[in-house]
């Protein structure tokens, strides 16, 4: 069984007897690389509740194999390629997670597809237009769905609305882009979909509570 407890959820672990297992932790950077690959199962982390998904019974080995690789991976001192490793395993586990996930749905319906079905394919449109296109009424226009309904879904789902879920992606981008390259702010700017760098940099420090320059010194531990 794989659990998936999405960015600031509550839950609780209660203690029991022989039983195995890991926990992966891991940011939301880690999940994007290229905005319009589909190697990306970052829908899978944003339910508002835990989502819990059995893993096959003949796939049981090759996820403990790949978990052990990942751990292994990231007790190592870093190297220029150390990034791209973890990634790349981390979104191994979860594509496999959201193989095992889809083959389930399909197996028995559920209430909530509708819903579902409505985020996951917002999800792929933000991840192509979210530096170009800031209004939820141009992706409402896209599915083909009164804005309203759309919002509501997304916060069924997610327990955000449109507008807040087009906001996070662009600040993950600028987030990610300040951890992982050597671009510049108006660089960055530019590639979350800012035209601006002085108000980018005002809304940067709004959401993260650190300048962009602030937050980059900070996660690289300087």
């Amino acid at each position: 069984m794989v659990t998936l407890i999405g960015r600031g959820q509550v839950h609780v672990f209660e203690r029991a007897a022989h039983l195995d297992g890991a926990l992966v932790r891991f940011g939301d950077e880690m999940l994007q690389v290229d905005a319009m690959a589909r190697a990306n199962p970052s829908w899978l982390v944003g339910f508002q509740g835990p989502h819990a998904v059995s893993v096959p019974d003949n796939d049981v080995a090759r996820l403990d194999g790949l978990i052990e690789s990942l751990s292994e991976e990231t007790s190592r001192l870093l190297d220029s390629r150390s990034v791209d490793v973890q990634r790349h395993l981390l979104c191994t586990l979860l594509l496999w997670v959201e193989r095992w996930h889809d083959s389930t749905r399909q197996e028995q319906r559920d209430g909530d597809d509708g819903a579902l079905h409505l985020y996951r394919r917002f999800v792929e449109l933000l991840e192509r237009d979210y530096a170009q296109r800031h209004e939820a009424s141009r992706y409402a226009d896209q599915l083909a769905v009164p804005q309203a309904a759309l919002s509501r879904a997304l916060a069924e789902v997610t327990g955000r609305r449109t507008k807040q879920l087009i906001t996070d992606r662009r600040m993950l981008e600028a987030a990610r882009l300040l951890r992982f390259t050597d671009l510049t702010v108006g660089e960055v700017a530019s590639r979350a979909g800012f035209s601006d760098q002085l108000y980018f940099s005002r809304a940067f420090r709004r959401y993260h509570g650190d300048s962009p320059t602030e937050y980059r010194d900070h996660v690289r531990g300087r």
